[in-house]
């Protein structure tokens, strides 16, 4: 079985710590979707952030845009520019649009091909709005971008396109009259042998992209069918650019997310039994969800007589056992240093010794209204540097099996409601006013990181040490 989240704790798990801006929040939820979630729930919980990794990383890459060709080389019939820029091994888009010059239009694409056994998934599933095959467990997206959202993805360097290894551009050729250029994902992971494959269009003549995404064992050819048979439409609706103001706000508040969404003061710690509750929250929407850390322990091994199989998230036969001893211990596993530029020094793999860290705690709704509240703290790794606690990501584990549990989410949850779809919602709780929650969480983290981890409630606030 999966372990899927709703599309929103995604966002809260997976996204870069810069804020989406608001022109191209649609075009970014669209790119997220790309792990297979939907639909976009507006739920009112906590809210989180992730700097980076995840098993799907190429959905929440986010590589700087700049503006660097001059409107001059744009050829006559060519309103938008887009070309890859090559630096030190590695390419990304550059993109120019004049805005003054090009009217954006909405944009919608049907694809008159698709690969036997991919079939379109309704909306409100796991895999909503995209192709998915359940016998081989792949999944195909589609999305488009038309000429504001990509001129917004400039001018503030929010972008959906990724970075990549020169070594990763597969093909570059036209379709359609479009630039299309296919690349493959990251393979850092020892036990899947699957590159996320990646084609990216551009139409210049009229102002939009197409990024197909397919995760899957597909040939290069069948995706680029995919591709050569897309039914493109330019619809008569046009679409606002952004002002200079609401670009400078815009800048202003990615600025300013960069800098809250890793680091968090040392007074915003809490203790064990302490109540932790997020009073610029309350303010601002009402809600008065406390939270309290009643115990945690951090140990080897755990007794599966004390812990339902039930409620593990992932499936404990096919995706737990796997990792334990017969003593209850973890097994062993490869991980990889990250480099400077956040990529797994692959040369460099070491042996490493996972813990579990127990954690028992209450949730209570203090307010007036029932809150869909979100029960579990992320586990992140943190170092003290002048005051202030800054995150940081030092590793990544070479399996992706072992990756999946030892993330930033717990792996057994003992209060568990919402389990349809999936366990898609299975992290939320709906705590009615007065109500209280009390419930046991178990993470695994690396042993020699546990000195340096903390339990996050909120972004940038709300931390409790995991090990004194």
């Amino acid at each position: 079985m999966k372990r899927e989240y709703s599309q929103l704790e995604i966002e809260k798990i997976l996204k870069e710590d810069a804020k989406i801006p608001s022109v191209v929040e649609e075009s970014m939820e669209r790119a997220y979707e790309n792990l297979g979630l939907k639909p976009k729930q507006q739920e009112q919980v906590v809210h989180f952030r992730k700097k980076r990794r995840s098993v799907w990383k190429i959905a929440a890459a986010v590589a700087a845009l700049t503006a660097a060709l001059s409107l001059t080389a744009f050829a006559v019939n060519k309103l938008m520019r887009a070309q890859l820029k090559e630096e030190k091994g590695t390419v990304v888009y550059q993109i120019q649009i004049d805005p003054e010059q090009m009217e954006a239009h909405k944009i919608s694409v049907i694809p008159d091909y698709m690969p036997d056994g991919y079939h379109l998934q309704e909306e409100n599933t796991p895999y909503g709005e995209k192709w998915y095959n359940k016998k081989t467990d792949g999944v195909i997206s589609i999305e488009s971008y038309n000429a504001a959202e990509l001129y917004c993805m400039i001018e503030t360097g929010d972008s959906v396109f990724p970075e990549y290894d020169k070594k990763d551009l597969i093909k570059s050729t036209d379709i359609q009259g479009m630039k299309a250029d296919l690349f493959y994902g990251d393979t850092e992971y020892t036990d899947n042998e699957n590159r996320p494959k990646n084609v990216f269009l551009f139409q210049e003549s009229q102002g939009y992209a197409v990024w197909i995404s397919a995760l899957d064992t597909l040939s290069d050819d069948e995706i680029l069918k995919i591709a050569q048979n897309l039914k493109i439409t330019v619809e008569e609706e046009t679409v606002s650019y952004p002002s200079e103001k609401e670009l400078a706000q815009m800048k202003e508040d990615n600025d300013l997310r960069k800098a809250q969404g890793t680091s968090v003061l040392t007074s915003s710690t809490y203790q064990i039994g302490e109540i932790i509750e997020n009073k610029e929250v309350q303010k601002a929407i009402g809600e008065k969800i406390q939270y309290q850390v009643e115990e945690i322990r951090v140990q080897d091994q755990i007794d599966t007589k004390e812990f339902s199989e039930e409620s593990f998230i992932s499936d404990f036969e096919s995706e737990i056992k796997s990792w334990l001893n017969e003593d209850g211990t973890l097994k062993e596993h490869n991980r990889y240093p990250l480099k400077e530029n956040g990529t797994p020094d692959q040369e460099k793999a070491e042996r490493a010794q996972g813990q579990f860290a127990i954690v028992r705690m209450k949730a209570h709704n203090a307010g007036e209204n029932a809150v869909d509240t979100m029960l579990v703290p992320l586990l992140y790794t943190y170092e003290k540097q002048d005051g202030i606690l800054q995150q940081v990501y030092r590793y990544i584990n070479a399996s992706e099996s072992y990756q999946s549990l030892s993330g930033e989410m717990p792996i057994y949850q003992s209060l568990q409601e919402n389990t349809e779809n999936e366990k898609q919602h299975v992290f939320f709780k709906e705590l009615q006013p007065g109500e209280k929650a009390e419930y046991t969480l178990i993470y695994i983290i690396d042993k020699d990181q546990t000195h340096d981890a903390y339990l996050q409630f909120f972004e940038g606030a709300g931390l409790v040490k995991v090990e004194k």
